[in-house]
């Protein structure tokens, strides 16, 4: 039975790297047609107390849960998976808790996202788990951005924008320049916000990131757009359309 749960980990861990390449869509297919499969994973895991194999399956799936709208359902299991601490609190168990404040932040449950988010974020800096603290600075940054608390969510993102170009990690550094601009474009700073969105969008064309090229072309074209830049608008916002289309099964 602990061979089902580790190939299924696996399959899922597999899974939530290639969700974000170019087979994304078959991935999708077949991370829906194995969803059984992972639940009776999650199921043994808990039963057996397999906290290694159940962290790892749990935290790879959760992307997909992600994409697919599937809130309730990754904070029933999040919650479950983590009703027994680990003795040796490493990176999985890290990241495992940021991923449920980021779903209680789906659920705008607020109170609760802050709290995990932050243990997470505390944890890793303990720990020294770089990775860890950088995505859930990220997260940290969207947290106080849908409180409406700009402000806050900037600090965030430029201690993350730091990280990233000591380490030269171009994905980091153009999704954290993206949300900078929507920081900026929250405070008024339209000048600033259009800059910062144009480096992100430069280096994602760089990255052939196409769901990063779809949301930081449709940021720079509805700004363009408010600032009576209509052509620069239509431009944009034809090509995030266009690469959205291809996304939409995963966004279903």
């Amino acid at each position: 039975m602990d061979k089902h749960l580790k190939h299924f980990a696996e399959l899922a861990n597999i899974g939530s790297k290639e969700l974000r390449g170019a087979e994304h869509l078959h991935w999708i297919s077949v991370l829906d047609t194995e969803s059984g499969n992972f639940e009776k994973g999650i199921l043994r895991a808990i039963e057996s107390s397999n906290t290694v194999d159940g962290f790892k399956l749990v935290g790879s799936l959760s992307y997909y849960w992600q994409l697919r709208g599937h809130i309730s359902e990754a904070i029933r299991w999040l919650e479950e998976i983590t009703k027994k601490v680990p003795e040796v609190i490493d990176s999985t168990y890290c990241r495992i808790i940021s991923h449920k404040g980021n779903f209680y932040r789906f659920k705008s449950d607020f109170e609760k996202a802050g709290k995990f988010l932050n243990e997470s974020l505390n944890l890793s800096r303990e720990i020294g788990d770089e990775i860890g603290v950088t995505d859930t600075l990220n997260r940290m940054g969207i947290y106080e951005f849908d409180r409406g608390r700009f402000e806050e969510a900037a600090k965030y993102y430029e201690e993350n924008l730091e990280i990233f170009k000591k380490n030269g990690d171009k994905i980091g550094i153009s999704k954290t320049l993206n949300n900078l601009g929507n920081a900026s474009s929250n405070l008024g700073d339209d000048d600033k916000a259009m800059k910062l969105y144009e480096e992100s969008l430069e280096l994602r064309r760089e990255l052939n990131d196409r769901l990063g090229i779809a949301i930081t072309s449709n940021n720079i074209g509805i700004l363009a757009f408010e600032r009576g830049e209509f052509d620069k608008a239509d431009e944009l916002l034809e090509e995030s359309v266009q690469v959205r289309r291809k996304w939409v099964i995963c966004k279903a």
